[in-house]
């Protein structure tokens, strides 16, 4: 699960200190991946679309802590497609 996470979070973070260079869709796939993995929302969108901001830098920290708590739960759901968070 590590290999997964950390290359979203690759994503985010490279995307953040370049000023948005690189690919825009592994930059919203990213984002589209935590948010649905931990609930926890990006507030990262403008009527322009996901920007790449210190507000994201900040959910990033929150992901990170989310993921920290619960990385023991967390297993790859193959019907859905996506990881899945067992019961505690």
């Amino acid at each position: 699960m590590d290999v997964i996470w950390d290359s979203h979070r690759d994503t985010i973070v490279r995307t953040l200190d370049s000023g948005a260079e690189g690919s825009l869709e592994d930059f919203n796939r990213a984002i589209e991946f935590f948010e649905v993995t931990t609930g926890i929302p990006s507030n990262t969108g403008t009527y322009l679309g996901r920007l790449p901001n210190q507000s994201l830098r900040e959910t990033l920290e929150q992901w990170q802590e989310w993921f920290d708590e619960n990385e023991h739960a967390l297993y790859w759901d193959e019907e859905r497609k996506q990881v899945g968070l067992r019961d505690k």
